[in-house]
C-alpha cells in the first residue's frame, strides 16, 4: 500500500529486511542475514529506489556481507578485507572451511562473493570442535609468543590446558587473548570478528 502512494518528493522509500529466527517468538530477528535470502529479496526488488535497512543482531557484519555481494566493482580485495576479519573465527569452527575459503580467494580474477559468504555462514552453524578451537587460539597466541611476559605465557598455557580438560570455557581463553591484543596494540586482531562473533 505504501508503495502505491509514495511520491518522489517523499524521498527514498525505506524497507526493513529481516529473517525470522526459528528459535525465537514471531518477530524475533535472526543473528545474521543469510545471504541467499537477501539476494532473492534484492533481485525481486531490483530497479526500485529503495533504502534497505537490515533488522538483525549483527547489523554491521551483515551490512558488509550484503554490500560486498551487491558490489558492482567485483574486486576480490573487498572479500580479502572481510576475510581478514573472519579468518580466525572460521578457523575456530572448521579448519576444512578455513582452507576452502583461502583457496577460493586465490583466484584474483574471480569474485565468488556468494560462495564465500555461504561457506562463512555454514561455518557458524558447525558445533564447536575443541581441536579446531585450540588451533585458532594457538594461531592468535602466535602474535604474542615473543612479546608476552613470562607470567602471560604461563597464564596462557594454564588456560589452554584447563580448557582442554573441560575445566575452563573457551571464552575465558579468548578474553585473555583479547586483553593481550589491546595491551600489545594488535589492531588486526582486536578489530577482527574473532572476539565478537
Amino acid at each position: 500500500m505504501a508503495r502505491k502512494t509514495w511520491k518522489k518528493e517523499d524521498g527514498r522509500q525505506k524497507v526493513h529486511f529481516s529473517i525470522q529466527d526459528p528459535m525465537k517468538k514471531p518477530g524475533g530477528h535472526s543473528k545474521t542475514i543469510y545471504l541467499n535470502n537477501f539476494k532473492n529479496f534484492y533481485e525481486k526488488n531490483k530497479g526500485s529506489d529503495l533504502d534497505i535497512m537490515l533488522e538483525v543482531k549483527d547489523k554491521n557484519v551483515s551490512a558488509i556481507k550484503c554490500i560486498n555481494t551487491l558490489e558492482k566493482d567485483e574486486n576480490i580485495k573487498y572479500l580479502e578485507m572481510d576475510w581478514a576479519k573472519y579468518k580466525y573465527s572460521i578457523l575456530e569452527k572448521s579448519h576444512k572451511n578455513y582452507l576452502e575459503l583461502r583457496k577460493l580467494l586465490k583466484d584474483k580474477n574471480s569474485y565468488p562473493s556468494l560462495e564465500f559468504y555461504n561457506i562463512i555462514e555454514e561455518s557458524f552453524e558447525i558445533e564447536e570442535s575443541p581441536k579446531d578451537y585450540v588451533n585458532s587460539l594457538n594461531h592468535v597466541w602466535g602474535y604474542f609468543k615473543n612479546k608476552a611476559t613470562e607470567k602471560e605465557k604461563n597464564n596462557y598455557f594454564r588456560l589452554i590446558k584447563s580448557y582442554e580438560n573441560g575445566l575452563t570455557k573457551g571464552e575465558t581463553v579468548k578474553n585473555f587473548l583479547y586483553k593481550l591484543s589491546v595491551k600489545y596494540d594488535e589492531k588486526y586482531l582486536y578489530k577482527s570478528y574473532y572476539f565478537e562473533l
